[in-house]
C-alpha cells in the first residue's frame, strides 16, 4: 500500500547515485521489500511503505504503535523480518526505515524498537540524513543488491 507514491518519491535518490529497488523478493519465503536502497557510501536500508487511515493519529504508548485506540505494533514485524533477512544476507547492517502515508504522527516522527517512523513526505530528507550520518563498512553493496534481491 502506497508503494508506487513512495517509488515515486525515491526518484531523485537514483539520480544522485543510490541503488533504488523496489518490491525485492527475499531468498526464502514469499515476502518481499517494498523498497531496498543503498546510498553512495554503502548505507543499507530496508524502506517498508504504508498508507493508512489519516482519520486517526499514530503514536508510540508505553512501548505499542496505536493507530487511535488498536494496537497496531504488529504491523512492523515485517519490516524486522525484511531488515534482518537483509543484513544476513548482505553480511552488513541495515536500517529499517517505515513511510508513513495518510495517519499522522504524533511529535511528527516515532521510534519503537529500533524502526524510525516518518512521514511520507520527510522521506528522502530523512534517507539523505541517514547517509550522511552513516557509512558502509567493506566492500560497497550496491553493486551485489539487485542479483541478491531480484524483484518480485
Amino acid at each position: 500500500m502506497g508503494e508506487e507514491a513512495t517509488a515515486a518519491r525515491l526518484k531523485p535518490l537514483a539520480r544522485a547515485g543510490w541503488t533504488v529497488l523496489h518490491d525485492c523478493a527475499l531468498p526464502t519465503g514469499d515476502a518481499n521489500v517494498d523498497h531496498l536502497l543503498v546510498s553512495p557510501g554503502g548505507v543499507v536500508i530496508v524502506l517498508d511503505s504504508k498508507k493508512w487511515s489519516a482519520r486517526w493519529p499514530l503514536q508510540v504508548e508505553s512501548g505499542r504503535l496505536m493507530h487511535d485506540n488498536r494496537d497496531v505494533t504488529r504491523r512492523l514485524n515485517g519490516i524486522r523480518h525484511e531488515a534482518r533477512t537483509v543484513a544476513r544476507v548482505h553480511g552488513c547492517p541495515v536500517i529499517p526505515l517505515v513511510s508513513m502515508d495518510g495517519a499522522p504522527l504524533v511529535d511528527g516522527e516515532l521510534v519503537l524498537d529500533g524502526i524510525r517512523i516518518v512521514p511520507a513526505d520527510r522521506t528522502v530528507p530523512v534517507l539523505r540524513s541517514l547517509a550522511r550520518r552513516h557509512r558502509a563498512v567493506g566492500e560497497h553493496p550496491g553493486q551485489r543488491a539487485a542479483h541478491l534481491f531480484p524483484r518480485k
